[in-house]
């Protein structure tokens, strides 16, 4: 019975060794696609009282600018209503051109 259960643990120790763990390569690319996948400023989430400070109106304008058409209304996530960056960025570039 000891020679059957040499032969197993050399066949055991054979099979473990052809299995590599995972190569640096591997795990860098997944890295990097993590990395590439971050959200860039135009894709951020700013909330409905974020925005109103941006523009540096109260809240209550600021219903009133939705309500006026001037500012789109706002997105809802759970109870609270959000906002997209580039909004706060095409409002802001919409009061620059009526400036000029």
């Amino acid at each position: 019975m000891s020679g059957s259960s040499s032969t197993t643990k050399s066949v055991v120790a054979v099979a473990l060794s052809s299995i590599s763990p995972a190569s640096p390569k591997t795990k860098q690319k997944k890295k990097m696609s993590i990395q590439s996948s971050a959200p860039d400023s135009s894709r951020k989430i700013i909330t409905l009282l974020e925005f109103a400070n941006a523009i540096r109106v109260s809240k209550r304008q600021f219903y009133r600018l939705i309500d006026e058409k001037e500012v789109p209304r706002p997105a809802k996530i759970g109870k609270t209503s959000c906002y997209c960056q580039k909004d706060l960025d095409a409002y802001l570039a919409k009061i620059e051109a009526a400036r000029s």
